[in-house]
């Protein structure tokens, strides 16, 4: 080490980078001071002139040490170099550094340029290597873990240039264009939404880009999006990219020295202020732009989101509190004012919202709320796009009802009433005990004042006592939520005077698409759905090593739903006609089993339970017939002939697949006489094989195809394909079904013969087989990819704490190959064709349409509901298949309650839906998911349905 560092002193060059170093410190100083001065003497002056005024300032800041270097190296300047063996025992640079040339200097130069020759043929002392040597070697480290640091965000901003961006659409993008063409920049301006930003941004030079975060799409307003994209069109017509590349060049070649960053503080501050001016004029309304401002700066988590380094960002915190200063009382903000740090910037917020009549005047608080707590994480699609988000405020009044207790002991000789009511007592027996009849103190010491200003609620008694009874005053009670603007000041106004009384913020949970998907995604307060089954992880997380710290943010849930194909299927049970009054679609990936779409009709918007579902809505939710709330998808039912599929599997495996019976209208198993749909008729199907008997749909021949299957054959195949099984998919709700074999007869129906007709008819897929419409999806995967079987995932992934770049992968579920199993190629194909033939020309005709050909199989289940004690006529109908039948990509169910037949109620359904998304993949068809509303739901009969024709 040494060595190095003595050849590093041997060289000229270091001589003179050592000198220029140490002369940039005082050069530097006088630049501050002087920029200072002016920005000073001209704090009334504009934005971009003061911003002038700094760059210039930092051009000279990087130029005067430059024309230092270049005059030692020449040595033709005042200032000279040290002889460097002098220097080592100088307590400070004071040796050599300056020498103003006067009339006898030509001696002193003369002399120390002797001195210099003379030493350089001697050894560098100790005291020269640590002056000059370890000077280079920090600054070289310095400035190379510098630019390092820049390199990685160039880079991290290429990645968010071609990753996980939408370019805008519709109003939205016209809005876009005409800002760019008013503000005269140039057509080839992207403007894209990411999911990976929380705030807007732009870079670039060549290729400029602008990033919205996708929040903003569902959380601001058209008018807000386009103040934000004035702000950054300001910097990309202004090329401040480029300024701030040179910036980051120079802070990272002087970065030892603090004027360079106040400089720099200086510089982005007055950009900001800049372009800021510029999307005032051109959107022509100051405090709605703040107002802008401020919300983007909160939806990056409350400033705790950096702007990626090389970009620049309207919502940036860095300066905001002067930015809305200056735009809501112009000539107000001081020249001198130091950036806002984080915690001090969240308060001025707050009284500043409060000046200009936002909604947000509790912010203070909610800040400390979710500093406490964090947030819930969210839940996206594959894709990134959100599904569910804790982002929306609930301005709440609270109270801790141990002081209002309180407040009503501080008056002497008043006595604190009672109420008595029964409980476990902490010996295990059951008493009376007695505490503070909180709700009568509340009324008599809090409604009144609350009366007087307008601000009383209904009270509800029960969860007063109930609360206080379980908390004391160790939590707040939450009086009032979703509170209006005009009420949250008033209370703001009244709190001091009220005894327990406060308010704060609360962030709720938000579903931007309201009722898509709304079975699977859930509801967080009653543990349903992904809400429920990934609890664990979505919620705030605690410390295991220090409980005392803030419960860090939850993890972000990436769900394998495709947001544009659960569009899709929810249009599907809504636009038809008629629509879906009762039913369900899931779409799974054949070669994974990923549900890609799974919606239920009727349907709910989980927004209505957030904070707290009304007790109108939920009477109305609890008492409808249709059952809102179950999720038909995973809900099993009586599968009809879509069970033929599963039957003809476990023939093929167990070498049925030459099986072959003679239909003549029916079979006798013992006394019983089954017949045939033909028979029915007085017909007959005559000699049937495997493609035959499920072309006609013979039930004789699956019959007896049951019956001649050896029953642990027909056991390990059907539980390979997870009928009667917990398939596993992170959905507390999901039903396993019931494979009736004759394990579980003996178990569930005992003294219940089993026998040969009991065979047969759950052969058939009647009886006591129940079967959810996901597993029948899941029955097709096998049959589509040549006998893989995968049980169906519904979580792709996590990131904690919505780290992306931490994400943890959920592993695909292969639990079998059917070939394995005896599977053959004839038997699969026979099965596959008959299948084809059922779509082209026989029983699902429904689902026969142009350029995608689909294989399918229909089933028509018998059942009845009771109306007012009158049995009713209430089949199920359903569709299973897979498309296209070359290179099969998805496997599908329709269920329709209430319908007539496979082929009429639900096959154009499925049709509808594999034709749309097979355009989206193929890049024919753009979608883009809207909110849908709750479908209320049914019990009309569905005969046939039928599809507007599909455009473009």
């Amino acid at each position: 080490m040494n060595a190095f560092l003595d050849q590093l002193t041997q060289s000229e060059v270091v001589h003179a980078i050592s000198l220029v170093l140490a002369h940039s410190l005082w050069q530097g100083a006088v630049v501050a001071v002087v920029l200072a001065f002016l920005l000073r003497q001209m704090r009334r002056s504009t934005a971009q002139a003061r911003y002038i005024v700094s760059c210039v300032g930092m051009l000279v800041l990087i130029a005067w040490p430059l024309v230092t270097f270049w005059q030692v190296n020449e040595g033709k300047s005042d200032v000279v170099r040290a002889p460097w063996p002098q220097a080592a025992g100088a307590p400070s640079f004071e040796q050599g550094l300056q020498s103003p040339r006067t009339p006898d200097a030509s001696r002193v130069t003369s002399s120390i340029s002797s001195t210099v020759q003379q030493s350089t043929a001697t050894p560098r002392t100790e005291a020269t290597i640590s002056w000059q040597s370890w000077t280079i070697l920090l600054w070289l480290t310095g400035m190379s873990l510098l630019s390092l640091w820049h390199l990685m965000g160039w880079i991290g901003l290429q990645r968010l240039r071609h990753r996980a961006t939408t370019t805008l659409t519709g109003e939205l993008a016209s809005t876009a264009s005409r800002l760019a063409r008013q503000m005269k920049l140039p057509s080839s301006i992207r403007v894209c939404w990411s999911a990976r930003v929380t705030g807007a941004i732009s870079f670039g030079w060549l290729r400029p880009i602008v990033l919205l975060p996708a929040s903003m799409a569902t959380g601001f307003s058209a008018r807000e999006i386009e103040m934000i994209l004035a702000h950054e069109f300001a910097h990309l017509r202004r090329h401040d990219y480029l300024m701030n590349l040179l910036q980051s060049a120079v802070e990272t070649l002087l970065f030892y020295h603090p004027a360079v960053w106040w400089i720099g503080r200086q510089i982005r501050r007055e950009r900001e202020h800049a372009c800021d001016d510029i999307a005032v004029r051109v959107t022509g309304d100051a405090r709605t732009y703040a107002q802008a401002l401020v919300r983007l700066a909160e939806s990056a988590t409350l400033f705790s989101e950096d702007t990626p380094r090389l970009a620049m960002a309207a919502g940036a915190a860095g300066g905001l509190r002067q930015r809305i200063e200056r735009l809501i009382r112009p000539g107000a903000a001081s020249s001198s004012a130091i950036a806002l740090r984080p915690v001090s910037g969240i308060i001025t917020l707050a009284l500043m919202l409060l000046f200009m009549g936002a909604p947000d005047a509790a912010r203070p608080l909610q800040a400390q709320e979710n500093a406490a707590h964090g947030p819930r994480g969210s839940i996206r699609d594959r894709n990134g796009v959100l599904l569910a988000v804790t982002d929306r405020p609930d301005r709440q009044i609270i109270f801790n009802l141990e002081k209002v207790v309180d407040a009503w002991r501080a008056k002497p000789g008043r006595e604190v009433p009672l109420v008595t009511y029964t409980r476990s007592k902490a010996d295990g027996t059951i008493g009376d005990v007695q505490e503070p009849d909180i709700v009568y103190l509340f009324q008599q010491l809090v409604l009144p004042v609350l009366e007087e200003h307008k601000l009383p609620r209904e009270l509800d008694a029960e969860a007063m006592r109930s609360h206080y009874r379980e908390h004391r005053g160790g939590r707040p009670f939450a009086y009032a939520k979703e509170l209006p603007e005009d009420q949250l000041r008033e209370a703001a106004s009244v709190k001091s005077s009220v005894p327990g009384m406060d308010i704060h913020t609360v962030m709720l949970r938000r579903y931007p698409y309201k009722a898509l998907a709304a079975h699977t995604l859930g509801i967080a307060a009653n543990s349903s759905g992904v809400e429920g089954s990934m609890q664990a992880l979505l919620e705030p997380q605690i410390a295991e090593d220090d409980t005392t710290k803030p419960a860090a943010r939850g993890s972000d849930v990436y769900l394998t739903l495709d947001v544009r194909h659960q569009y899709i299927a929810e249009r599907a049970l809504r636009d038809g006609d008629p629509a879906i009054g009762r039913g369900a679609v899931v779409l799974l990936d054949v070669q994974s089993g990923d549900v890609l779409a799974m919606a239920s009709a009727p349907s709910f918007d989980p927004n209505e339970y957030i904070p707290a579902i009304s007790k109108e809505k939920f009477k109305k939710y609890s008492k409808a017939t249709t059952l809102p709330m179950l999720n038909r998808a995973v809900r099993s039912i009586v599968p009809g002939a879509t069970f033929l599929v599963a039957t003809s599997l476990a023939g093929i495996c167990d070498g049925k697949e030459g099986f072959q019976h003679t239909c003549v209208g029916g079979s006798t198993f013992g006394t019983k006489f089954m017949q045939c749909w033909i028979g029915q008729k007085d017909g007959m199907h005559g000699p049937m094989d495997l493609r035959k008997g499920m072309q006609e749909s013979c039930n004789p021949y699956f019959y007896n195809l049951g019956n001649a299957i050896r029953p642990e054959k027909f056991d390990s195949i059907v539980a390979l394909l997870g009928i009667g099984q917990d398939v596993a998919i992170e959905l507390p709700e999901n039903d396993r079904g019931i494979f009736p074999n004759r394990a579980w007869w003996e178990k569930q129906r005992p003294g219940a013969p089993y026998t040969e007709a009991t065979v047969a008819n759950m052969s058939i897929g009647q009886g006591a087989l129940q079967v959810s419409p996901l597993q029948l999806a899941s029955l097709m995967v096998p049959v589509a990819n040549g006998g893989l079987v995968w049980r169906p995932r519904l979580v792709d992934r996590v990131a904690p704490g919505g780290d992306v770049s931490h994400e943890e992968k959920r592993p695909r579920k292969l639990v079998g190959n059917l070939r394995d199993q005896g599977l053959t190629d004839t038997g699969l194909e026979a099965l596959r064709s008959a299948m084809r033939a059922g779509v082209t020309e026989g029983y699902a005709l429904g689902a026969k349409v142009p350029d995608l050909p689909i294989v399918g199989r229909t089933g028509t289940a018998q059942n009845w509901r009771l109306a007012n004690g009158v049995a009713l006529k209430d089949n199920h109908t359903l569709f299973i298949a897979y498309a296209p039948m070359e290179k099969p990509k998805w496997a599908i169910c329709v269920l329709v309650q209430g319908g007539k037949s496979g082929g009429t109620s639900s096959a154009p359904i499925a049709a509808h839906i594999l034709t749309q998304v097979a355009e989206v993949e193929a890049g024919k068809r753009k979608v883009e998911a809207q909110p849908v509303e709750p479908i209320e739901g049914s019990f009309d009969p569905v005969e046939r349905v039928s599809f507007p024709r599909i455009t473009q």
